[in-house]
């Protein structure tokens, strides 16, 4: 009985130590930068803020006033979880020097937290891991293979227009229902179809494991994620056991497309076939089957949750702006009339592209980057030692007026091309930069013009709430930031 209770008490002493640990240094570290900025300073843990309800916003705020006015070009949140001094980085001139990884690499256990989910694919990997798998990925992203893209996603628009005129204009979440869309897309595009991942049990897995990850990571980021994966924790064992039947279903649909490629040879052209072809430049080898397994859960999970995430924010500022609705299906109908679009229509919808990119600027899926500087150095005119957690704050550059006129309005036309020839490249950056920037973001940009130019021809979007505006939409962290508590109803040009 004593061995059981000494064994039980191992993990309960190891994180009392650790928080006394951290009290210790607590104080020590908010009196680190006395020169830089501090918002919330009476919270412990200030960098917390960005995962509750509308903190995100509250940080923007922070940084960038009103009229869109950098306030503090760098700001010091106090200890991060192990009790290691953090700093935002508002400025985006200051971006290109963070952005390079021998000097600023992401930070590994923060990132050790998302490999539950995501393996150890591109989004995850370092050094010659990641320069193989980048350099085997590329082409799969190439002009040819994104031209095969339009009649799959078609397909499943159909399906989606099909069901939103079956709400008979109820109110629904544009979260669910776009993140449902993006999933099938992305099955049709990287497995090869319904036949080998049923997108509807696959959705019902991601939001089970949605709903459990921001207390995983809190607590993956607060003990490590190795100490965190050994305590029997609900929600751990929730995401566990769900990646547990996720993974299997991958394996099965590998397994299936082996098969058929050794049978019969017949090519597809999806991405999952391409990466069981590939064969390593220097080596000739194929890829190992863990590593398959784990760039399909990236493209699954980080490929569609970021085009759901921007089509539902591009919801909430049409159903305010009826004008923004209006021209879009103007241009659909000049460019394609009433058929599909093709590849070669995309092209020629620069309104639907700027409302992409005019959402993605306003609301980024990823507002900011984990990194740690390994070298004493100066940021913004503040030093800045070794081993200080350096957060670039993306959405804040998308704020300056330095580089965008009235920054908080809603204006797609700023994105033209005689607008956007002086902008700093660091002004925009919702897919990364420099060599880490998102291998598929042609596809996502592809796909959200798609999807936006197919519904709006076909669909008034109204929200619950005609009074509200988008200054009511709370931003939340739900694996990419979401509207989650917006509600909209999708209304038939022609009723």
């Amino acid at each position: 009985m004593n061995i059981v209770l000494l064994i039980a008490a191992i993990p309960i002493g190891y994180i009392a130590a650790k928080l006394i640990k951290l009290l210790i240094i607590i104080f020590k570290t908010f009196k680190s930068f006395p020169n830089i900025p501090q918002p919330n300073p009476l919270y412990t843990f200030p960098v917390l803020d960005q995962f509750s309800p509308d903190g995100i916003k509250r940080m923007l705020k922070a940084h960038i006033s009103p009229e869109g006015n950098l306030l503090h070009p760098i700001t010091h949140y106090g200890p991060h979880f192990d009790g290691k001094p953090t700093i935002f980085v508002a400025d985006a001139e200051q971006f290109g020097e963070l952005f390079k990884v021998e000097k600023f690499p992401k930070l590994d256990w923060v990132y050790d937290s998302f490999s539950i989910v995501l393996g150890n694919g591109l989004v995850l990997s370092n050094g010659e891991l990641w320069k193989r798998q980048r350099r085997n990925l590329t082409p799969l992203f190439h002009f040819k293979s994104l031209t095969k893209m339009p009649p799959i996603m078609n397909n499943r628009v159909l399906e989606f227009v099909n069901e939103m005129n079956a709400t008979n204009q109820k109110l629904v979440h544009p979260t669910h229902e776009f993140s449902r869309l993006t999933l099938r897309i992305v099955i049709d595009c990287v497995f090869g179809g319904s036949e080998y991942l049923d997108a509807n049990v696959l959705s019902e897995h991601w939001e089970t494991i949605n709903k459990a990850l921001n207390a995983y990571f809190l607590c993956s980021m607060l003990l490590s994620s190795k100490v965190n994966n050994s305590l029997p924790l609900p929600f751990n064992i929730t995401i566990k056991k769900t990646m547990q039947k996720i993974i299997h279903l991958v394996k099965v649909a590998i397994e299936k497309k082996r098969v058929e490629l050794q049978q019969d040879g017949e090519r597809t052209g999806d991405l999952l076939e391409s990466l069981l072809l590939i064969r390593d430049e220097q080596t000739g080898e194929p890829i190992p089957e863990s590593l398959i397994v784990d760039e399909a859960l990236t493209f699954l999970f980080a490929g569609h949750d970021t085009t759901s995430s921007v089509l539902s924010w591009a919801m909430t500022f049409i159903s305010r702006d009826h004008t923004i609705a209006k021209k879009i299906r103007e241009e659909v109908a000049n460019v394609a009339g009433d058929r599909p679009i093709e590849y070669s229509d995309i092209k020629d919808l620069h309104y639907c592209n700027m409302v992409i990119r005019e959402t993605l600027r306003m609301r980024p899926p990823v507002h900011t980057l984990d990194r740690r500087s390994i070298y004493d150095c100066e940021i913004s005119g503040q030093k800045i030692p070794a081993n200080t957690y350096v957060y670039p704050l993306l959405i804040a550059a998308h704020y300056d007026n330095r580089f965008w006129n009235d920054p908080w309005k809603f204006h797609p036309e700023r994105f033209s091309e005689k607008e956007g020839l002086a902008r700093n490249p660091y002004a925009f950056v919702p897919f990364s930069a420099n060599t880490r920037n998102c291998i598929g973001q042609k596809f996502a940009i592809l796909e959200g013009t798609l999807v936006l130019a197919s519904v709006i021809s076909k669909f008034d979007v109204l929200p619950a709430d005609p009074k509200s505006t988008t200054d009511d939409d709370k931003w939340v962290i739900f694996g990419t930031m979401k509207p989650v508590d917006f509600q909209c109803s999708f209304v038939p040009i022609s009723a």
